[in-house]
């Protein structure tokens, strides 16, 4: 499995008002797509958690709904407004920088040979993005530089907990099968205890960054 940025599926289908098979109110979808982006920024991928809670993270509109484009100053994503394939889970700080762009100026359009933003339910963004060994995020190809540059995906923060990421999984793969084994041959020693408080902070550092929902 992927360490970051794993893959996005949508359910099939999502809750229509009774009667008419319109939408609600694009509140009413906050948990559904919480859930469908896995509890991540679809931008940064830092679990809710990681940054807040569910208190940190905010609905955003994929094609922003307000975006003008023209001299007449058109709102093309304005019927979209409540169509919950056009909501994704964002912390609040990538919701920010983000806002209302739409880079490309096309609204048929992501983005072109440098601009725009990565669908996360379109497309793979690990073949976008790549995590460095100490947590600096970098692109693999167009418009991933850009995406990085206007979302500040390099903030101090991130960059820890992805750093923090890497070595847990480290860990795991190394560490923790001699500690296991160290407790199965030695059981109430000294080194074993010390095995087994190391893999009780493990499991804790693990659990408070979600590795185990993009471990590799």
């Amino acid at each position: 499995m992927m360490m970051f940025y794993g893959p996005l599926k949508r359910r099939e289908t999502y809750e229509s008002r009774p009667g008419d098979s319109g939408f609600y109110t694009y509140g009413h979808y906050r948990s559904v797509i919480a859930e469908d982006c896995k509890f991540r920024c679809v931008y940064c991928d830092c679990h809710e958690d990681c940054v807040g809670g569910r208190e940190a993270m905010e609905m955003d509109h994929f094609r922003p709904w307000n975006k003008v484009f023209g001299i007449l100053a058109e709102k093309k994503f304005e019927h979209l407004v409540n169509e919950p394939t056009n909501l994704v889970h964002a912390c609040g700080v990538c919701n920010g920088f983000k806002w209302a762009h739409w880079p490309t100026e096309n609204p048929v359009l992501e983005y072109d040979h440098e601009k725009g933003w990565i669908d996360p339910f379109k497309e793979c963004r690990a073949d976008f993005l790549r995590v460095q060994n100490d947590g600096t995020l970098i692109d693999r190809k167009a418009p991933a530089k850009y995406q990085i540059k206007k979302l500040r995906l390099n903030r101090p923060l991130l960059k820890r907990l992805r750093e923090y990421q890497i070595i847990i999984a480290k860990v795991e793969r190394i560490e923790k099968p001699k500690w296991q084994a160290l407790i199965e041959r030695n059981p109430g020693s000294a080194h074993a205890q010390t095995a087994a408080f190391a893999l009780t902070l493990l499991g804790a550092f693990r659990r408070f960054l979600n590795v185990n929902a993009t471990g590799e």
